[in-house]
Parts: C-alpha cells; structure tokens; sequence
C-alpha cells in the first residue's frame, strides 16, 4: 500500500488487533533500519496492508526496496506462555531471485535464527515459508511471553518488491500481535 505521501506502507493483523508500519522514504529502503537486532521495523502496515495478508488469496502486501538492501515484514507476537510450539507461515514471492529466510529473535543468542528458506525462488511466483520451533521456552518468549518472527530478503541486486500474501502463526489460544 502507498500512503498519502507516497511512501509504502506494511501491515499485518491478528484477530482484532491491527498494527501499521510505514516506510519513511518512497524507495522503502531499510537498509539503515533493518538491523540485527530484534527492535521495530521503522515501517508498518495500516488497515488495508493487514486485510491482504491475513489469507491465502493472491491479493498481495508489497514492500520496494532498492538494490543492495534487504527488505522485511518482522511481528511481535505475545502469548499466553512460553511453553507452546511456535509454528510461522509465510506465503508470498519476490520480484527479484534473491533468498528468502524466514526467522526467529533467539534471546539467548541476541539474534535472528533462520528457520526455514528458500535460496533462489522464482521470481513473480508465490511460495511458502514455513516452520515449527518445538519447545522455545526463554529461547525464544521473552518474560512476558513475546516472541518475534521475521521474513526478509537477502542482499537485493536491483530495485526488488516483496509481495506478501499471508504472514501468521499457529499456536493455540490465538496470539495476541504488537509491532
């Protein structure tokens, strides 16, 4: 989605709760943003950006990125434990043939796990990320029983959009979602 400026815009939704993150420039480029830490994404996705990536429907979220970037959709999910499983799906496809890793925050390593990917997708071609983390614990949930997945490209080689058409998680009692 594009804002009233003319910067993208990301969303994603979970039940009831919407979040917004928006890109501060009309390129997305969130090279100086996309850190290796597990802190916000400094863009968001408003009401219809949430809508488009709730189900499996072909009507796509996008986000631009400029060459030699990544580009990513990150959420904070917050449960009623830390035990549970925590199972991530991604759906979608890039304009670009650059990898696609799906990730988790590792606490106690104080970064990204890679969970599931895809080396050299199709471009313009959906496909489905998807992994279970069995038994995360303080690995994984924070003390307040947060947890943070990410989706992000590799190192784009030209201008590059990632389109996404569904971004969740499955785990019982319906996570509550904050960005």
């Amino acid at each position: 989605a594009i804002s009233s400026d003319g910067n993208p815009v990301v969303s994603y939704r979970a039940n009831t709760t919407l979040k917004v993150f928006k890109c501060n420039n009309p390129a997305c480029d969130l090279t100086a943003t996309l850190s290796s830490t597990s802190t916000d994404l400094a863009i968001s996705l408003d009401d219809l950006g949430k809508s488009r990536i709730g189900v499996s429907d072909n009507t796509h979220d996008y986000i631009f990125g400029s060459a030699s970037t990544k580009i990513a959709y990150q959420m904070a999910v917050t449960h009623v434990n830390n035990t549970d499983n925590i199972t991530a799906h991604w759906e979608g496809q890039v304009s670009d043939v650059t990898a696609i890793y799906l990730q988790i925050w590792n606490r106690n390593t104080s970064s990204w796990e890679e969970i599931a990917s895809n080396p050299s997708p199709s471009a313009d071609t959906d496909f489905l990320l998807s992994a279970t983390v069995v038994a995360p614990g303080s690995t994984y949930y924070s003390p307040t029983n947060e947890y943070r997945i990410r989706v992000v490209t590799g190192i784009t080689t030209g201008a590059t959009t990632l389109r996404t058409d569904v971004f969740n998680t499955n785990i019982p009692l319906a996570p509550i979602l904050t960005q």
